[in-house]
């Protein structure tokens, strides 16, 4: 073990951050470069050259910077530098900072090669890695005790393990990013004709998404900083002058800054936070931005085994930070919806009652806010939900308050948004607005086509004379499509059409489960593919 407060410790320890979040980018390319092109020459030997440039520093910290001590020295008891570095009575924390550090030297000084060697076996590369890591530990703690460079302990070779197990775990966390990219970003569609060509999502692809986004990444840089120290200033900043007492903070911050600045800007770019379609920000991105600040709230934590921060420090640290990266990223939405709503308010209203409490209806309501037709009241077929709200919009219970809330609400036009819906309900809501003189419309018709064939709701809705639909054998008669629209409230594929006896003929087959659930899978993907609902309006 190295002398706790050497030039070569302290230097190293704030070196090797940057220089592991180097090693990770490079690893990810390579490794994205392997898996398309296979093993070329060049990435071949650039492997060979970063391995060889880590066995050159491995080499100088174990053994080049070290002066012999008088005798050798060894101590095989497990664990015993992590009892000597905290101290658990009266809650946890560091009790002797130099061995913290040095623990996290010993785990950071392997992350390169649970980042690197997986690029190297073919076979089983997690495993041959961790093998092969911890032979090469045990094999430095032999020649140190011969040559009486350090001290030769079991804990050393725990903390070596521990820092490979986490480079391969930085490595996997990097391929399932690129790789969700990737598929976010291929479509090949044999059926409609059309074949994207697979684009290339790998670290090149990251950082050019950074560069167009720089202006994001800019405000990043700022929030993380402002946010903690915002913290010591909340924290200590007292009748308007900050304690002289525990001014070494501020210094402490400064220090700390740099390498938390960096590793959160590589956090955010692993989370896929860069390069959004932020005027469509949506529960999506919030759930990256979370798990991304979790993240780095346990970088800023595992900053403390350089500086002791207060507690305080931490948690309201990491709840600005939050806020200020959620406002950079949601900020533009908002003021998007709000000008929006401004130029909509200047157009001439058409009031519209939306049927239907269940999802199709609240993606009705909320197409419907872009439009001149806005939600005015929204109806519970259910009896369930009297008294509340969607979106902002009050729902009444029961069809047969139709009439009524038309009336209080001045509606113009009805929507249909509800697939479970009766057919006795459907037919009295055409009557009432027939009676009125008011607009009709059934958006739960697109949720018939799931399978790819030809949808049932536009072309009944075409069809003006006489039909007979047959499903299972059995065959109804009805005088026109719209007549025969209102009676199907299940989800059906139409199989054949043909002119029988005076009437279109329809064929119908119902869907099942497996085809619906391939239908959300469609409209998951078209929304990650262009940051927009699918539309019905």
């Amino acid at each position: 073990m190295m002398p706790e407060q050497t030039l070569a410790q302290r230097s190293s320890f704030y070196a090797l951050i940057p220089i592991l979040l180097a090693v990770w980018g490079i690893s990810l390319a390579l490794d994205s470069s392997f898996r398309r092109r296979g093993r070329t020459a060049r990435g071949t030997l650039l492997l060979a050259a970063l391995l060889a440039g880590y066995g050159l520093v491995y080499a100088g910290l174990t053994f080049a910077f070290r002066a012999p001590t008088p005798g050798r020295q060894i101590d095989l008891r497990p664990l015993w530098s992590y009892r000597e570095a905290f101290a658990v009575r009266g809650g946890l924390r560091i009790a002797r900072l130099g061995v913290a550090r040095q623990i996290m030297l010993n785990v950071m000084l392997y992350v390169p090669l649970g980042c690197l060697l997986p690029l190297v076996f073919r076979r089983h590369p997690f495993l041959y890695t961790l093998l092969t890591a911890l032979a090469l530990s045990c094999l430095t703690e032999i020649i140190q005790y011969f040559t009486r460079l350090g001290l030769c302990e079991t804990d050393d070779v725990l903390d070596n393990g521990l820092g490979c197990l986490t480079g391969m775990a930085m490595l996997t966390l990097g391929r399932r990013s690129l790789r969700a990219q990737t598929d976010i970003g291929t479509l090949q569609s044999k059926n409609g004709g059309l074949d994207m060509q697979k684009s290339d999502k790998g670290i090149m692809s990251v950082l050019k998404g950074m560069s167009r986004d720089i202006w994001v990444v800019l405000l990043d840089v700022i929030a993380v900083n402002a946010a903690y120290f915002l913290a010591l200033l909340i924290r200590f900043y007292v009748n308007g002058v900050f304690r002289q007492t525990v001014a070494h903070y501020l210094t402490d911050f400064v220090e700390i800054a740099p390498f938390y600045t960096l590793a959160c800007i590589a956090v955010f770019a692993a989370f896929r936070m860069y390069n959004g379609m932020w005027r469509y920000a949506g529960i999506n991105d919030m759930n990256r931005i979370i798990c991304a600040s979790l993240a780095t709230a346990a970088v800023q934590v595992a900053s403390s085994f350089w500086h002791r921060m207060p507690i305080t420090y931490y948690v309201i640290g990491a709840v600005l930070q939050f806020l200020f990266v959620v406002l950079i990223r949601f900020a533009y939405r908002f003021l998007m919806v709000e000008k929006k709503k401004i130029a909509s308010r200047k157009l001439p209203a058409v009031n519209v009652m939306v049927v239907g409490t269940g999802e199709i209806a609240r993606r009705a309501v909320r197409q419907l806010e872009d439009t001149v037709y806005r939600p005015a009241c929204v109806i519970d077929s259910r009896s369930a939900s009297d008294g509340k709200a969607m979106d902002g919009v009050p729902i009444l219970a029961g069809t047969g308050r139709l009439e009524e809330a038309i009336g209080r609400y001045a509606v113009s036009a009805v929507i249909i948004a509800d697939p479970s819906l009766s057919s006795e309900d459907r037919q009295g809501i055409k009557r009432i607005c027939e009676k009125l003189g008011l607009d009709l419309r059934d958006y739960t018709g697109p949720l018939s086509n799931l399978t790819g064939r030809l949808p049932l709701t536009g072309l009944l809705e075409m069809i003006k004379s006489p039909v007979s639909i047959r499903i299972n054998g059995q065959t109804a008669h009805y005088d026109s499509g719209m007549d025969a629209l209102v009676s199907f409230t299940d989800r059906y594929t139409v199989t054949g059409v043909c002119a029988e006896g005076g009437y279109v003929r329809i064929d119908l087959q119902e869907n099942r489960s497996e085809a619906f659930a391939g239908y959300e899978a469609w409209m998951q993907k078209h929304r990650e593919e262009t940051g927009e609902e699918v539309s019905y309006f």
